[in-house]
C-alpha cells in the first residue's frame, strides 16, 4: 500500500467517527461538500486533474499551508470568540476536503508519475497535518452537533461561491471594493463560464459590498441544545 493510498484511507476512518455514524457525516463530507469544494478549486486554481505530477504535488503542498493555517485560527478563537470558531471549523472541512481529493487523484498516477510526485510532495508535513486535523475532529465531535456544523459548512461554500458567478449580466455591475486595484476575468471550467475579480497575481478577490458569512444563529441553537440536554447553565436563568 503506498504511503498516500494509507492517508487517504486514515482520513476516512477519522471523518467516519462513531458518534456521526448515525446521521452521515461522511456520506456529507464526501458526497456533499467535496464535489463542490473541488468545483471552486477548479475556478480559482485551473483544474487539478490536469496538473503535471510535480503541480499536483506542489499544490498539495500550498494545500497543506492552507488548512495549517485554518486549523491554527480555530485553535486561536477556541473557546474565546465561538462565531470565529465555528466559522474556523467549517473553514478547516472545506479546505481538508480539497486536499483529500488532491491525494485521492495522486492515486491513479502510474508507476513513473507516482515517483515524480512523491519526489516532490513533502510527505513528513502531510503526515503532521493528519494528526493535527485527528485533534481538531476530536475537539469538534466533542463540542459540537453535527446538523450545526454541517449547516455552518454549507454557508461558508455557499458564501465562498459568491466571490465569482456565471450571470454575465449581474457580473457588469461588479466594482472593486477602494483601495483595491482589481481586474475582471473570464474562466471556463467544464465548459462554464465563470465571471471573477482578480488581483494582479490573478487571485480571486471579494468585490465591493461583498457581504461575509453569518454563524451567529448557529452559535446560539448549539448554546440552546446544550442547555436543553443539561450540558451547560442557560446563562438567561442564571441573571
Amino acid at each position: 500500500m503506498s504511503d498516500v493510498l494509507k492517508v487517504v484511507e486514515s482520513v476516512t476512518t477519522l471523518i467516519n467517527q462513531k458518534k456521526y455514524d448515525d446521521v452521515g457525516f461522511q456520506d456529507y463530507f464526501e458526497a456533499v461538500l467535496t464535489p463542490q469544494v473541488v468545483n471552486m478549486n477548479d475556478v480559482y486554481q485551473g483544474v487539478f486533474k490536469d496538473k503535471s505530477p510535480t503541480e499536483m504535488a506542489i499544490s498539495i503542498n500550498k494545500q497543506i499551508d492552507i488548512v495549517n493555517s485554518e486549523q491554527q485560527e480555530f485553535r486561536d478563537n477556541f473557546c474565546v470568540d465561538p462565531v470565529e470558531e465555528l466559522d474556523a471549523i467549517a473553514d478547516v472541512l472545506f479546505t481538508v476536503a480539497y486536499f483529500m481529493y488532491q491525494l485521492s487523484v495522486s492515486l491513479d498516477l502510474d508507476e513513473a508519475q507516482t515517483k515524480e510526485f512523491e519526489s516532490v510532495l513533502q510527505g513528513e508535513r502531510v503526515a503532521l497535518l493528519i494528526e493535527d486535523f485527528n485533534n481538531f475532529l476530536g475537539v469538534m465531535y466533542s463540542n459540537y452537533d453535527l446538523p450545526i456544523v454541517i449547516e455552518a459548512t454549507d454557508r461558508v461554500v455557499v458564501n465562498n461561491a459568491s466571490k465569482f458567478t456565471t450571470d454575465e449580466k449581474e457580473f457588469e455591475t461588479w466594482v472593486a471594493p477602494p483601495n483595491e486595484p482589481l481586474n475582471k476575468e473570464t474562466r471556463v471550467v467544464d465548459g462554464v463560464e465563470y465571471y471573477m475579480l482578480v488581483n494582479e497575481v490573478s487571485k480571486v478577490r471579494k468585490r465591493d459590498g461583498f457581504v461575509g458569512v453569518d454563524l451567529m444563529d448557529l452559535v446560539e441553537k448549539q448554546h440552546q441544545l446544550f442547555v436543553s440536554r443539561g450540558e451547560v447553565e442557560d446563562n438567561d436563568e442564571k441573571e
